[in-house]
């Protein structure tokens, strides 16, 4: 079992991000490692095809007048593309990512390895108490891979836009179990490892930037239950309004009527549910980060320190000397702590 007081070393922290990015690398590109995950027109999608924006040259109804269309296809899983326009961008895609080129692979795992090394230096050198144990960056990363591993699946398996993806549960966790600094920078860090996923979209990274941002700023010192989801809530309509703004910056406007027509497919709509669901995803799986971190919450601190605790109430009746002493170096801890800077922020 490991030991929970260790401190990362710099030899231990090029080690783990470099497990990292290799870890990273192939959940990023895994279908593309299987050739019978191949999009060919056709024929049934054996998963989502997900192409990256593209502008297309179209012309008028009169022929004469020539525009760019901005396009980010989706090839839902099982859907047989027969539009010819669509097959030529299915081949093009496909035949130029597969298979894996070794320049890329490596490009990628340079960008998931900076990531990392910026998010675990923070660690040891600006976040207070528990950031520098080996065991928080090691949950931090192994807490990372799990949920961005599950977003992968779901983006293969499923049609939904990406910015339905829970990304703010990694900063209201780290808010949670360490401080809201740090919070801050795992939000930052997630944003971009989340959006890699779908070839670093910048309009995608923004949204969970915003949400992530949003929920640890909300969240603020009461970390309770209540709180939680009052986060989600906030990073909901952060997430919607910053999409409107980039849909305003990329394409030059933003139509509601199309959106709301098409609700499975709506961006707008998934920005609202992605930040919501980080909520209610923070609050039901916090015993399991409790657990990978090895830490107790700050929101359970609290609550154990409520005077109106039925054991310490009854420590208070029944043995009032012990009280009092107990209460007194409580209190001189407390002060200690303050002053080396030890107390949790």
């Amino acid at each position: 079992m490991l030991r929970t007081r260790i401190i990362a070393t710099t030899a231990t922290v090029l080690v783990v991000s470099a497990v990292f990015a290799t870890l990273m690398v192939f959940v990023n590109r895994a279908e593309t490692f299987v050739e019978p995950f191949r999009v060919e027109a056709g024929e049934a999608a054996p998963v989502t095809l997900r192409i990256p924006w593209t502008r297309l040259m179209r012309t008028g109804d009169d022929t004469s007048s020539i525009h760019l269309e901005a396009r980010a296809p989706i090839v839902a899983r099982g859907e047989v593309v027969s539009e010819p326009e669509l097959g030529s961008l299915v081949r093009a895609y496909e035949d130029g990512r597969r298979p894996p080129d070794s320049a890329d692979l490596l490009g990628l795992w340079f960008v998931y390895f900076l990531i990392s090394m910026m998010l675990t230096a923070y660690l040891r050198g600006l976040s207070p108490g528990r950031g520098a144990l080996l065991r928080t960056q090691l949950g931090l990363m192994a807490l990372t891979l799990a949920l961005l591993l599950v977003a992968k699946v779901f983006l293969l398996l499923t049609p939904f836009p990406a910015h339905v993806v829970p990304v703010a549960a990694m900063s209201l966790w780290a808010a949670l179990f360490l401080d809201r600094r740090t919070a801050l920078m795992v939000g930052l860090a997630m944003a971009f490892l989340a959006a890699s996923l779908v070839a670093f979209r910048l309009a995608v990274a923004a949204v969970y930037l915003a949400t992530s941002i949003t929920s640890v700023l909300v969240l603020g010192d009461k970390k309770n239950n209540a709180r939680i989801v009052q986060s989600g809530v906030a990073a909901a309509l952060a997430g919607a309004g910053v999409y409107v703004a980039a849909r305003v910056i990329f394409d030059g406007g933003f139509d509601l009527g199309a959106e709301l027509r098409s609700p499975w497919e709506s961006a707008l709509l998934a920005s609202i549910v992605g930040g919501l669901v980080s909520g209610v995803v923070a609050w039901a799986a916090s015993g399991l980060a409790v657990m990978v971190l090895g830490s107790v919450s700050r929101a359970k601190l609290v609550e154990l320190s409520d005077l109106d605790q039925p054991l310490l109430k009854k420590i208070a009746k029944e043995a009032p000397g012990s009280w009092e002493h107990s209460r007194a170096m409580a209190n001189l801890a407390e002060a200690a702590a303050n002053a080396i800077g030890a107390a949790m922020m």
